[in-house]
């Protein structure tokens, strides 16, 4: 693995700083672990030339000077003048303040503590003189060489090491302590509490409470791409876009502190939701001296609205807001704001975004005047403007400098799969997939958690019994689940399907047009744009012409995904999704959709505790090494159960099944445990790679013992039941040896 610099462009670096950089390069080119180089990166108030972080060696702030022999007149220990008599502060100085700073930001982090109270980073600094001799830098001691910022001369650069940086010794930072390091150090680029509803979002059952997810390093070098002229990045689902958008107004801030960023989007519910991304950061910003004050956040008919001075009619209808409003902001716009960035600005209609242009200050970059206009979206999401965009009228000027992401971080591959088989049903749509994505090879799914997909049919009753069901095992908080639902008003409106709600459920629901925070929301298909959750139920899909709106509801969630028709046999989009998952799932099979048996379920008892959390597993999204994987493979040629792998390398179940199929290992039917293959589709069986042979079935009730079971007997098979010992109930012995091998 290669030293990642970024950014990777470095034309504005002196003659000495490049040779700095790429002399790294070459000491980290036979290097296999995880290491950035951050180039002339910005420490609160501080800009040093380099900041290396490595994963085993630590972290290294690199000071470099061009200076030669000739240009220093005088030095002590506080300043250096230089031949015309200019005084300069001490490069040692300097570099000794970018250690003390880069230590407070890092001691805020208790993990980068051990037992003690002893702070565990090693933490470096130097500084290169690229054109003085280390015996001649001798001659100005002790005035550059000051404890600990140490000078490296020419002579040692050519011969460089990373001992000379970081001195004998190790420390290792996983994969989530450098994302800790780089958040930091770079809070524009942390993920979680900027999706706090994809990696946490209050669950009962948090994945990884401490983990740090930040932007991989390409969607980073993106986003602290030169702070002039025209971006696009453009992808799939769940890949990352309003993340880099968010960071890339962070990171202009950053470079121009009295810059003023404008970030724009369609909806409402997505304009709140960058909002509290933003305040979510508020304190890692602050830490950092990041002047966020200076990015606002709204709708475009909000921004449109400030602009035009005439008075809007009572009554505003589509063409007010389309055209009439945008025309008026068009003719009274002047030039505002340094920056614009618009969040899916597909969309956005063409003379909106001419407005948007004509909004935006130019500045000189490269002899040109330009202005800053950054776009995130994606076409095939595009509900409300079916046009595409002019981009040469508009005077938009993106080639070069685009970029399209087709590794999803929110849905598991059971939901990109499915949507994309839908889409792809309509041949105009197959043609726009082929276009926008570039086909659908290559689309990644990098997503360590199990993504079902359930299928209903029936009338309210049948929804509430689903909906009792996601909260029965305390899996689930009430925040983790969106209902979507065809239109606000009328019937089987939001309004309508939540007062038709189970007593219980309203009790923790609410029917909205944004996100409550801690209520299982009802919200239209349209408000769910950007946004994310555990669970999603799409309510009434044969109300849903659009193929492309279905698709924005079917990306939204990360783990479970529900299809729900009001037709007892199921309507014409139901079925031609459900046929879209039995192709997917089992090609010539029929997979049947479930219907609930109400009448016999109407007591079951619903019990909520939001303030539950189940421990987490520790090394849930690290990488996986060598020497792990080869603790997998033995584990699971020794018999173990998923679950059982899972508790002892610190790993979920549905990561080790991931890791163990690209291994080339492992198949569903594989698992210790009967295959169950979807939650409402099929009966339970024995696999038949087993035959009859009954040590295995002796080999499951000698597992360990969990804690939750299935206590319905009808619902375990004949020839597991008989296996029940003597003075053990059914019940014992079902719970304690079985429970982990059914889904809820």
């Amino acid at each position: 693995m290669a030293l990642d610099v970024i950014p990777a462009d470095l034309s504005n670096l002196t003659p000495g700083e490049k040779r700095v950089a790429n002399k790294l390069k070459d000491v980290y080119s036979d290097i296999d672990y995880e290491s950035y180089l951050y180039v002339q990166p910005r420490l609160k108030n501080l800009n040093p030339d380099f900041i290396l972080i490595d994963a085993y060696k630590g972290i290294c702030i690199i000071e470099v000077k061009d200076w030669d022999l000739e240009y220093i007149k005088d030095v002590d220990n506080v300043h250096v003048w230089d031949l015309n008599g200019k005084r300069l502060e001490n490069p040692a100085l300097k570099a000794i303040r970018y250690l003390n700073t880069a230590k407070n930001v890092l001691q805020s982090e208790k993990s980068f503590f051990d037992d003690k109270g002893t702070f565990n980073l090693r933490v470096f600094t130097r500084v290169v003189f690229t054109n003085i001799k280390s015996s001649d830098l001798d001659a100005f001691n002790p005035c550059f060489n000051q404890t600990p910022a140490e000078c490296v001369g020419s002579d040692d650069l050519r011969k460089f090491s990373l001992n000379k940086l970081f001195l004998e010794g190790s420390c290792f930072l996983d994969e989530g302590l450098m994302s800790k390091v780089r958040a930091l150090f770079f809070p524009e680029i942390k993920v979680k509490p900027v999706q706090t509803n994809l990696w946490k979002f209050n669950r009962k059952k948090c994945l990884l409470s401490s983990f740090i997810a930040t932007l991989d390093s390409e969607q980073e070098k993106f986003a602290r791409q030169i702070p002039y002229g025209h971006f696009m990045v453009t992808g799939v689902p769940g890949s990352g876009k309003t993340v880099i958008l968010l960071s890339r107004a962070i990171h202009l801030v950053k470079e121009k502190p009295n810059w003023n960023i404008r970030v724009l989007t369609y909806n409402r519910t997505l304009a709140h939701q960058l909002q509290q991304r933003l305040e979510d950061l508020q304190d890692d910003l602050e830490l950092m001296g990041v002047n966020y004050q200076n990015i606002k956040t709204s709708t475009f008919h909000s921004l449109a609205s400030e602009v035009s001075t005439k008075p809007a009619p009572t009554i505003k209808n589509s063409e007010y807001w389309n055209n009439i409003l945008p025309y008026n902001a068009i003719e009274e716009a002047v030039p505002t704001y340094d920056a614009v960035l618009i969040d899916e600005y597909q969309d956005f209609k063409n003379h909106w975004i001419k407005l948007c242009l004509l909004l935006c200050k130019k500045h000189e970059y490269n002899g040109k005047l330009i202005e800053n206009l950054f776009l995130a979206g994606d076409r095939l999401q595009s509900i409300y403007n079916k046009k595409e965009h002019s981009w040469k009228s508009l005077g938009v000027n993106i080639v070069g400098r685009s970029k399209l992401l087709k590794t999803s971080y929110r849905s598991g591959s059971n939901h990109v799969n499915l949507a994309l088989d839908y889409l792809m049903k309509d041949e105009k749509l197959r043609k726009e997939v082929t276009q926008f994505y570039e086909g659908r090879n290559n689309i990644v799914c990098n997503c360590e958690i199990d993504n079902n997909i359930d299928f209903i049919k029936g009338n309210i009753d049948v929804v509430n019994k689903y909906l009792k069901s996601l909260f029965s095992d305390k899996e689930y908080n009430p925040e983790d689940v969106l209902i979507l639902v065809p239109t606000a008003k009328g019937k089987n409106g939001t309004e309508d399907i939540y007062k038709n709600l189970d007593e219980q459920l309203k009790v923790i629901s609410k029917a909205t047009k944004d996100r409550s925070g801690d209520k299982m929301d009802v919200i239209t298909y349209h408000s769910s744009k950007g946004l994310e959750c555990k669970v999603c139920v799409l309510m009434n899909v044969d109300a849903i012409n659009d193929k492309k709106l279905l698709y924005v509801g079917m990306t939204r969630a990360s783990e479970k995904l529900c299809i729900h028709s009001f037709s007892k046999d199921g309507g014409p989009t139901f079925n031609q999704l459900l046929s879209c998952y039995s192709d997917m799932t089992s090609p010539g099979e029929d997979v049947k959709s479930f219907n609930y048996d109400v009448e016999s379920s109407a007591n079951n008892k619903i019990s909520f505790n939001t303030k539950e959390i189940k421990k987490s597993s520790p090394r849930a999204y690290m990488k996986w090494d060598e020497t792990e994987e080869t603790k997998l493979i033995n584990l699971f040629n020794s018999g173990k159960s998923i679950e059982e792998i899972g508790y002892i390398l610190g790993r979920n179940k549905g990561g080790v099944k991931i890791r163990l199929k690209k291994l080339g290992i492992f198949e569903e039917q594989d698992q210790n445990s009967l295959d169950v293959v979807n939650n409402f589709t099929r009966e339970p069986k024995i696999n038949a790679s087993h035959g009859e042979d009954n040590s295995y079935q002796n080999k499951i009730l000698e597992s360990p013992s969990y804690d939750v079971y299935n206590s319905n007997k009808d619902s375990i098979p004949t020839n597991l039941q008989n296996k029940s010992k003597k003075g053990n109930t059914f019940k014992d012995k079902i719970k304690k040896y079985t429970s982990f091998l059914y889904k809820k």
